[in-house]
């Protein structure tokens, strides 16, 4: 999965927690690191 935006395109690492309850699928928790900026 890639993030795009219309005036950059950050990229990293993420790790998404799901518990499905009565209304359905839910994410609980959301771990997002951002990569190192390009040199």
């Amino acid at each position: 999965m890639e993030l795009q935006r219309a005036k950059d395109h950050p990229h990293g690492r993420f790790t998404l927690i799901f518990k499905r309850l009565p209304e359905g699928w839910r994410i609980v928790h959301d771990h997002t690191s951002a990569a190192a900026k390009p040199k």
